[in-house]
């Protein structure tokens, strides 16, 4: 574990607090928030990929691929902000040196949401049979996710491993996924406009 030591007299502010923390954060946290990036890009790289190849792409198509590519950033941006934060509660300036197996769920939660919001240019001018399809994928692959929301918090306290950074991680996953999830019933038509706010 990255141990920095504490300032005497409490000098410094909270933000030369987070810094002097940044410049302390363990090599193998940041290779894996790297990865975790990657695993975020490469999911709506691979969803867009299909959608190229299965559809005839119009500027709709590519404007209903944005959304997942700006979830994909957030999340991306949420890891790398709350990064000093994976550390158990009470032990800020004990860094954890990997994510753990709680906060890799966490993410491949977080990939699926942004798999999820890709299927979003499909709802476009296609017929009623694969409209039907999408509603199905998108309710198993929502189910999907919010079951594996059970295991993070299991796989945090069964290794101990409960954390600032996953608690942020989860939270932000969970609001992603419900925004996700009434966009697609949205647009495919099963309810009315004003479910947005709700996953707003």
């Amino acid at each position: 574990m990255n141990k920095s030591p504490i300032p005497a007299g409490g000098c410094h502010s909270p933000a030369n607090a987070d810094l002097e923390l940044r410049e302390n954060i363990p090599a193998s946290l940041r290779r894996q928030a790297q990865q975790a990036t990657l695993l975020l890009f490469v999911v709506w790289l691979l969803a867009s990929l299909s959608i190229f190849l299965s559809t005839e792409i119009t500027s709709f198509h590519l404007l209903a691929l944005l959304p997942s590519l700006v979830m994909a950033g957030y999340m991306r941006k949420m890891l790398g902000l709350h990064l000093i934060e994976n550390h158990r509660p009470g032990e800020r300036q004990n860094l954890l040196p990997t994510l753990g197996i709680a906060n890799w769920i966490t993410l491949t939660r977080a990939a699926a949401v942004v798999g999820l919001t890709a299927l979003l240019p499909l709802t476009f001018g296609h017929e009623p049979p694969l409209k039907n399809f999408l509603g199905w994928l998108g309710g198993g692959v929502y189910l999907a996710i919010s079951l594996a929301d059970l295991l993070d918090g299991y796989a945090a306290r069964k290794q101990q491993q409960v954390t600032e950074l996953g608690k942020k991680l989860d939270m932000e996953t969970d609001a992603l996924g419900l925004l996700a999830a009434s966009l697609l019933c949205i647009l495919l038509g099963r309810l009315p406009m004003v479910y947005v706010l709700v996953g707003l």
